[in-house]
């Protein structure tokens, strides 16, 4: 599975999770992690919109998923 699944995964979400890293916003949502000024509403919809991008990434490839 890892052989075959390996480049389909790269190529497939290498670019978002690029993306993701490079915009350096705080998705933390842990209450005890929070740093000072930090709003848990605003990281949890960073999350979310991070966790739809890449889901939404993955759907839009269904074409180069090995079978």
């Amino acid at each position: 599975m890892k052989m075959v699944g390996y480049d389909y995964l790269l190529e497939t979400l290498t670019p978002v999770i690029d993306e993701i890293l490079a915009s350096k916003e705080s998705c933390e949502v842990d209450p005890t992690r929070l740093q000072k000024g930090e709003d848990i509403k605003k990281n949890q919809k960073k999350l979310i919109s991070h966790v739809k991008k890449v889901f939404d990434h993955i759907v839009s490839s269904i074409d180069s998923c090995p079978s």
